[in-house]
């Protein structure tokens, strides 16, 4: 609503009153007017924008407007058609409902945009994170490699493990898949004891992980270490023994050079499957000792 013809109002008053002497009091009826009309204008523009979007927002505006209206029609009739010596309060009191329904109004946006900023907050977090484990899921993982093959140079060096869970599938056929998911989640949890306080740990799929390591501290034999023990500690109180073959690739090869990603990829996978053929030999090995004792 444009104020031009309140501004145009206040000093034609002003003129009046200053040179041919009319007391404003005889003219603040063109004033209420002029506010009767604007409210009435604005009311009729939002009537139409809510008529088209039915928006909310919207509605609660326009019932504040009208409720200032109302007040001021009720004010002129009271001292004009009356005189009524307190119409003043009546159109103060519309005012303050006024404020109310806009206050209201504005709360209600308000909490209304934290809860959706919410929403999305919860729904970003749930698109990137693996329901069963917490982890951060295969999503999150790809377009952290994304970030790494522009930002990859600004690293000493990165570190990526591959990790893959033994003997999954015998456990779902054998047990159910409830002890299947007993297992992803213990080797979720032993995956981030052993790497979570350096790196960004993921599960890639039913039953592999990857953590990748930026600047990594320490030796991979050291990492191998608190692997190993968090899944001996995890094997002390679980009905289905855990096994996880890891493998480890640096982004920077010898020359200090940055590798292509799917290299980087490649050769972690391939030394993630190496350590686990050496793991079935080791746990054959047993077998085929006690079957040849008992074949002598």
């Amino acid at each position: 609503m444009s104020t031009a013809p309140f501004y145009l109002n206040a000093i034609v008053q002003s003129l009046l009153n200053y040179f041919l002497g009319i007391d404003l009091i005889d003219m603040l009826f063109v004033t209420h007017l002029l506010l009767a009309g604007g409210t009435g204008l604005m009311s009729v523009l939002m009537l139409r924008e809510y008529r088209a979007c039915r928006n909310r927002e919207i509605l609660a505006v326009l019932r504040a407007f009208v409720m200032l209206g109302a007040s001021g029609l009720l004010a002129l009739l009271l001292y004009w058609a009356l005189e009524i010596p307190y119409y003043g309060s009546i159109f103060e009191c519309g005012i303050l409902v006024f404020i109310i329904c806009l206050l209201g109004s504005l709360i209600t946006t308000m909490a209304a945009n934290l809860r959706l900023k919410a929403e999305v907050l919860v729904y970003k977090r749930l698109s990137r994170e693996d329901r069963l484990t917490g982890l951060e899921n295969r999503r999150a993982f790809d377009a952290f490699l994304a970030r790494l093959e522009t930002e990859g140079v600004r690293y000493r060096d990165v570190a990526l493990v591959f990790l893959d869970l033994d003997g999954l599938k015998h456990t779902n056929d054998h047990f159910g898949h409830g002890a299947g998911d007993e297992l992803i989640i213990g080797a979720a949890r032993c995956i981030e004891r052993a790497f979570g306080s350096q790196g960004r740990c993921y599960r890639i799929g039913g039953d592999e992980f990857a953590v990748i390591l930026p600047d990594p501290d320490g030796e991979e034999r050291i990492w191998n270490e608190r692997l190993d023990q968090a899944i001996r500690d995890y094997n002390q109180g679980s009905r289905y023994p855990l096994s996880i073959a890891r493998g480890v690739s640096y982004l920077r090869d010898g020359d200090r050079g940055v590798k292509r990603m799917s290299d980087w990829k490649y050769e972690a996978d391939q030394a993630m499957y190496r350590h686990k053929k050496q793991q079935r030999a080791r746990a054959a090995q047993p077998a085929e000792t006690a079957a040849a004792e008992g074949r002598g």
